[in-house]
């Protein structure tokens, strides 16, 4: 998917896929690298999916449609080396034929890691779905509280679920569901 990681020297990042759809994530210093997989979710499946992987320095973790895999601790610690290899999107030039066959929007790198909530709340603002424009309206039940999400029913009478907060209302019904 990103792909700026020299191989041979151990240096840069990537963000690719491993075997049957599995997200893979490689980060590398020089000296050592660290490898992240996550298989929980087919990511060649023909959906939309958000993909994110994040490096502190110690720990490499992917996200795949807000949700968090396993974090990997690799052999060594340290920030990314530099390279001077080119930042590839779609392509990984190590092999032949891997390429991604399919459509890349919003690639964004940071010179830092995403926290949980910084990820889950892009998924959510980006997520191709139907916006809810239906809210509860008046006094909600005693046990649901700011920040919860509750089921509504849209005008097609599709369930869907909203996050209920202090002045808005947002929500996301997949489309043709």
């Amino acid at each position: 998917i990103v792909n700026k990681y020299d191989s041979r020297n151990n240096k840069g990042y990537l963000l690719g896929f491993g075997n049957n759809g599995a997200v893979r994530s490689d980060f590398g210093n020089g000296a050592s690298y660290i490898i992240a997989k996550y298989d929980a979710t087919n990511v060649e499946d023909g959906n939309w999916h958000y993909v994110v992987s994040t490096y502190d320095g110690t720990t490499a973790t992917i996200y795949v449609d807000g949700v968090k895999g396993v974090s990997k601790i690799g052999r060594g610690s340290g920030y990314l080396t530099s390279t001077t290899k080119n930042l590839i999107i779609g392509d990984d030039d190590c092999c032949s034929n891997r390429f991604f066959d399919g459509s890349i929007d919003e690639v964004k790198i940071y010179n830092y890691a995403l926290s949980a909530s910084e990820i889950i709340a892009e998924f959510e603002e980006n997520r191709p779905d139907e916006e809810v424009s239906i809210c509860p309206t008046g006094p909600l039940p005693g046990d649901i509280c700011d920040g919860e999400s509750v089921p509504v029913v849209d005008s097609n009478g599709d369930v869907c679920y909203v996050v209920i907060g202090t002045k808005t209302c947002v929500g996301h019904c997949p489309t043709g569901q």
